[in-house]
């Protein structure tokens, strides 16, 4: 059974145009790090983002629910060997219920770069993604998985790296229950 929660906001191509705020926060928040590391400005703004996003989740979430589960983000484009391996998702976690009992887990990862949808005219096919999406069995053994595992990602487009992730979690770890929770989601404005 496949359960998808959509958290916090949802934002559409108009408001991207009209300069919304939770644009701009989910923008500042994809900062990559080489530009946020060469820009003070920038790196202040994605702390600013991680905060905020932090801060709504902390809200939004009871402690009960965060305990209950693992917490694992949608790996990056950029694989952690990479200069722009980009934590940001970790980050928000672990500012949001890092006083929890938190079990926050990077299971899976990338094992090559790829273009980031959001940057990219043409969006890498989900084959090709789920090609290169590996499980981190050190982060396995670890300890056991809790009731259910929450895939993180900032924006849901399409579903594409959800369903990839899904897929390589039923496959190491059986019928785990497989929850996605997103910052936003792109809705599209209606045709008139």
């Amino acid at each position: 059974m496949r359960l998808i929660a959509v958290c916090v906001w949802p934002t559409t191509f108009r408001a991207a145009r009209s300069g919304s705020s939770i644009h701009q926060l989910i923008i500042n928040l994809k900062c990559p790090p080489t530009a946020a590391a060469s820009d003070p400005r920038r790196r202040q703004y994605k702390r600013q983002a991680i905060r905020a996003i932090a801060r709504a989740l902390r809200a939004a979430l009871e402690r009960s629910t965060v305990e209950a589960v693992t917490w694992e983000p949608i790996p990056p484009s950029r694989p952690a060997f990479d200069e722009d391996y980009d934590d940001r998702l970790h980050r928000v976690l672990t500012s949001a219920f890092g006083d929890y009992d938190l079990d926050l887990r990077p299971l899976l990862t990338q094992c090559q770069p790829t273009p980031a949808d959001h940057c990219s005219a043409r969006r890498l096919s989900q084959d090709a993604l789920y090609r290169v999406l590996r499980i981190e069995p050190l982060e396995l053994e670890r300890a056991p998985l809790r009731s259910a595992n929450i895939l993180v990602d900032d924006v849901l487009v399409t579903g594409k790296h959800f369903k990839c992730c899904e897929r390589r979690l039923h496959e190491a770890l059986g019928n785990i229950p497989v929850c996605g929770m997103f910052m936003a989601r792109r809705v599209l404005a209606r045709r008139r």
